[in-house]
């Protein structure tokens, strides 16, 4: 198929297709710069298609919109000392200390050892912003701020920092995930749920296989509140409990608690970038009249948002009107 795009003003998209001129009135105004929009004819009943990305300038902060997790920024406000203070030392003792002074002493080599879970940034700043992990990111001697910010994980990002962490000392074949729980289950009467099978709980799973609901050092046996739990029950039974207060284990759960970080800050720098898009299939008649539109926002990075489209254009186009639908926006 032989498609050429003459003209993209506003929402009026004039393109050729196969030698038939085709000229669209679109719902929102395409971004062609990062892609052009597609169309095909649908051989079963000759509807056009049509799919294009638009910029969401209305884009949540990926970090703060989506649970608890947050990035203190230390040079902005007293607010943001007292994070640093409740989420990296809470020491009370020490109030009273000059803030610089502490910093200076208590970070070595870009980690804070007594909060694993914590991961130093850096930040450079010129005609915006981009973070790093601190020592990795672009390095400026007027521009970048060494330590400027921290990443602080929410309850369920530690948890699962957690469990990944305890993997690499556990036996292969040792897990925590969702499950749901059957009759043969040893600790099925405990479950609070008088239909067992109505929803998934986490367990865990031990190298042969048994599974369990409960924490079997806990006489009331109550379900799991999350993979931390389930985990801890895990380095009980396997006999690697004590392990998890040596040096080494922090240093994984820092190790784990970075790469958590790295998918946030580049998440993150691709906002600050204005790398935000919405996706929009649209549906023609024969006669080029709107059938139906359907869009979804909120991609963060271009690669994403196109890789969504070219999915979602295929199918539109490959199955009949309605059948191809776009995920539900938030």
């Amino acid at each position: 198929m032989s498609v050429k795009i003459r003209k993209v003003s506003k929402r009026y998209l004039d393109t050729v297709v196969n030698d038939v001129p085709v000229s669209l009135e679109l719902t929102y105004t395409p971004h062609i710069d990062c892609f052009e929009p597609v169309v095909k004819r649908r051989e079963s009943d000759g509807h056009w298609i049509v799919g294009y990305l638009c910029h969401d300038e209305d884009c949540r902060n990926p970090i703060t919109e989506y649970g608890n997790t947050v990035i203190a920024d230390r040079r902005k406000g007293s607010l943001t000392s007292k994070l640093f203070w409740q989420n990296v030392i809470y020491d009370h003792d020490r109030e009273g200390e000059d803030y610089d002074d502490w910093f200076e002493a208590e970070v070595q080599g870009g980690k804070i050892w007594h909060a694993p879970y914590t991961v130093l940034l850096d930040v450079f700043s010129h005609s915006g912003e981009v973070w790093s992990l601190t020592g990795e990111g672009y390095q400026c001697r007027w521009d970048s701020s060494e330590a400027a910010g921290l990443w602080i994980p929410d309850d369920d990002r530690r948890s699962d920092i957690y469990y990944k962490a305890a993997l690499e000392i556990l036996p292969e074949g040792c897990r925590v995930s969702y499950e749901t729980p059957n009759p043969d289950d040893p600790d099925i009467s405990y479950l609070y749920n008088p239909s067992p099978h109505s929803c998934s709980r986490i367990a865990y799973t031990l190298p042969h296989g048994s599974r369990g609901f409960t924490n079997c050092m806990d006489d009331k046996r109550v379900p799991f509140k999350n993979f931390a739990e389930a985990t801890d029950a895990l380095l009980m039974i396997m006999g690697r409990w004590p392990e998890r207060f040596d040096r080494s284990f922090a240093e994984r759960i820092q190790a784990c608690a970075e790469e958590a970080a790295r998918a946030d800050i580049a998440s993150l720098n691709d906002w600050l970038a204005g790398d935000c898009w919405g996706v929009v299939i649209e549906e023609f008649s024969t006669d080029f009249t709107p059938i139906s539109e359907d869009s979804c926002w909120g991609f963060i990075g271009s690669d994403y948002a196109i890789s969504e489209l070219e999915g979602m254009f295929e199918r539109r186009v490959a199955k009949g009107a309605g059948d191809a639908k776009l995920p539900t926006s938030d």
